[in-house]
């Protein structure tokens, strides 16, 4: 137990320490709840994410990726230097 500790400890005896900091458990209610709803509707949930990529020219790859959370499957790719260039 670090100084610390023993000091917060100290002035709060009879309070837990995860009490006093906020990190008393929660109620798991809620994460069941929305575990359940991504059980029932996965086949319709899809994720999406557009990040860069540096490369070793010290250029920039704009990258779109959708992947299906049923299968884990992907549906779209896409990577480009200039996500504005319409041609």
């Amino acid at each position: 137990m670090n100084h610390f500790t023993k000091k917060i400890r100290s002035k709060f005896p009879n309070r837990s320490f995860s009490d006093e900091l906020g990190l008393a458990p929660r109620d798991p209610e809620p994460a069941k709840r929305w575990l359940a709803f991504l059980r029932n509707y996965r086949e319709a949930i899809a994720a999406m994410d557009f990040f860069t990529v540096p490369t070793i020219a010290f250029g920039v790859l704009y990258c779109f990726f959708v992947i299906s959370h049923d299968r884990r499957r992907i549906l779209h790719v896409n990577v480009t230097k200039h996500p504005t260039n319409m041609a």
